[in-house]
């Protein structure tokens, strides 16, 4: 594997097993490394110069080992459980039915094994067969699956396919998925031409707004994105969601001004939500890397797993400093 990806998946599956951690127990911290911090080093001293890809980052080998090694180091001086008591609950497979009190969190979680930060269980290709899906999951030895909602529909699908099912193994997230937030803000031609003939009828003159969704799939349906928020809020206070995803930021499909604005406008507000009451927040962050990372900062938000992360070497750095601190 080139030695400069290699360090890509090393560090981002450190901060996968990071969020592991703080979503599966708020009073768990990261001490149980699934490897040693050489193996991040080693990888790291090997990445030729040239290849450091950000101009606002020392472009030298060092830093970036001095800045892993920093972390890894902050990451160890965290812990609030002994060692062995951390691998014991990883380890014990035959009481995972048995909560283990929290000091700190909300969520009395089953003791700490395998859990699936990220994903889409009741999406169409799964139709018929989640249960099937659900089981397979269990017998491979996976204690918890974070089940992701992007809009309304699904918001309240995955909820009641969680509580009513599996309450204890399939845990929901709720959250506005970045194309859906800026719903009301994506005019196909259709859509355009459509509002033309509406305005020339009426005899406005009012300007059309400007064609951003070109794509051969359909553009998200529209619905009311504040009044979602509002609700998604009010899940949290209720403690019947682990996670505020998916959510976050792609310029890939949406590069206009106008519905990337929106897009922000709506991470923000999930953001505080994050902040407000100490739950983690999954992100989908395509081509927008920095300014998520930014807005992380801004908003002071400091449980968050990059779940889509297209970013540079140097920008993972920073986001393991970021949470790791």
């Amino acid at each position: 594997m080139n030695k400069r990806f290699s360090l890509f998946y090393q560090a981002a599956a450190t901060t996968s097993y990071l969020v592991c951690l703080t979503l599966t127990h708020h009073s768990f911290r990261a001490t149980a490394f699934p490897f040693q911090s050489s193996q991040i080093l080693r990888c790291v001293r090997s990445i030729p110069t040239k290849s450091l890809p950000s101009p606002r980052v020392p472009q030298n080998r060092q830093f970036i080992s001095t800045s892993l090694a920093s972390s890894l180091r902050q990451i160890r001086k965290m812990s609030s459980f002994d060692m062995n008591e951390v691998k014991a609950s990883i380890e014990d497979t035959s009481s995972t039915s048995t909560p283990i009190a929290s000091s700190s969190g909300p969520y009395p979680y089953p003791n700490l094994g395998y859990v699936d930060v990220h994903a889409h269980l009741l999406h169409e290709k799964f139709a018929g067969k989640e249960h099937e899906v659900v089981q397979g999951c269990i017998a491979a030895g996976l204690d918890h699956v974070i089940i992701n909602g992007i809009e309304p529909e699904s918001n309240r699908q995955i909820l009641e396919f969680c509580e009513k099912h599996y309450p204890i193994h399939m845990l929901p997230a709720m959250g506005i998925y970045p194309l859906d937030a800026a719903c009301n803000f994506i005019f196909s031609q259709e859509d355009v031409d459509r509002i033309k003939q509406e305005r020339e009828a009426s005899g406005s003159t009012e300007p059309l707004p400007v064609v951003n969704w070109k794509h051969d799939f359909p553009p998200p349906t529209r619905f009311d994105v504040d009044a979602e928020i509002d609700f998604i809020e009010e899940m949290v206070k209720a403690k019947r969601i682990v996670a505020l995803g998916e959510c976050g930021l792609d310029k890939h499909y949406l590069t206009d001004d106008v519905s990337f604005n929106e897009q922000i406008r709506v991470l923000r507000k999930l953001m505080k939500i994050s902040t407000k009451y100490d739950i983690p927040i999954i992100l989908h962050t395509r081509k927008a890397e920095k300014k998520v990372f930014d807005m992380l900062i801004e908003e002071n938000v400091k449980k968050a797993d990059f779940h889509c992360f297209c970013g540079k070497v140097c920008m993972l750095v920073g986001i393991l400093s970021l949470l790791c601190s």
